[in-house]
């Protein structure tokens, strides 16, 4: 009645059509994706798994194309084969909700056939199903504009911008976001921290870079006191852990002002 169907024994598990082990008799599913190789081979599943690896964006992979009908009937086009790229998420396909309390980034290290080695990070987490069909499309409207999720820091980015509500852009690096609305915050007069008081210019950025959350710059801090930019600040409660975090860090003496 039952019989193997496959023997993993290195296994990426991608996402629903995308599975790889790097083992002859292993999963090969490939998401769609061409890596050029010979389908099913060594080198295949090697080329697959190392592109997902060091991804850093979708995958561009060729297809063939044939024209619409419509346009062979309204004489736009002859009937006719071509070759075009399409570009392919790897992502995680968010069929369950990622539970970013359990994600922890993992250190891969591979040897390839021609002895390269490949280092890479990715994410490792568990899953649950959505609590209901809201919840599901908030997370599938976010996702539509991440070309990459890989790493722990961009499943929490995912999370935030699925479930809050506010004018502003958060970007690709969330730490910046959060730390860029705690200055925003203390230009306007919400947040106090005293570190910052009377401080120049310059002298002010070299404080806020010494507390390793992160780098920002001149002009950022300028841009800090602009009403337009204060009024898309996240809420407090994504950034109560930066504030306390910054009261209790050692401040260093900033650099003389050339």
């Amino acid at each position: 009645v039952w019989e193997s169907k496959h023997y993993n024994k290195e296994l990426l598990n991608i996402t629903t059509r995308g599975n790889v082990a790097i083992n002859d008799g292993g999963v090969l599913a490939h998401n769609s994706y061409v890596t050029g190789e010979e389908k099913g081979s060594m080198a295949d599943r090697e080329a697959f798994a190392v592109d997902y690896l060091l991804r850093g964006g979708k995958l561009s992979s060729p297809i063939i194309s044939f024209p619409e009908f419509s346009e062979m009937v309204e004489r736009k086009s002859d009937f006719g084969v071509r070759e075009v790229q399409r570009y392919i998420s790897m992502n995680f396909d968010y069929k369950r909700c990622p539970l970013c309390e359990t994600a922890v980034d993992t250190d891969v290290h591979y040897e390839k056939m021609n002895g390269q080695v490949i280092d890479a990070v990715i994410a490792n987490y568990d899953t649950r199903p959505y609590i209901d069909a809201d919840e599901f499309m908030k997370y599938r409207t976010t996702v539509k504009n991440e070309p990459c999720i890989k790493v722990v820091a961009d499943l929490k980015r995912v999370m935030i911008k699925a479930y809050t509500s506010f004018k502003g852009y958060i970007g690709k690096n969330l730490d910046r976001k959060i730390l860029l609305s705690v200055l925003m915050g203390y230009r306007a007069g919400t947040y106090s921290i005293p570190s910052l008081d009377g401080l120049k210019q310059k002298e002010a950025v070299a404080v806020i870079n010494s507390w390793g959350i992160a780098e920002i710059t001149l002009s950022d801090w300028k841009n800090c006191s602009r009403s337009a930019r204060q009024e898309k600040t996240l809420p407090y409660e994504l950034l109560e852990d930066v504030l306390q975090k910054i009261h209790v860090l050692p401040i260093q003496e900033p650099p003389a002002e050339r």
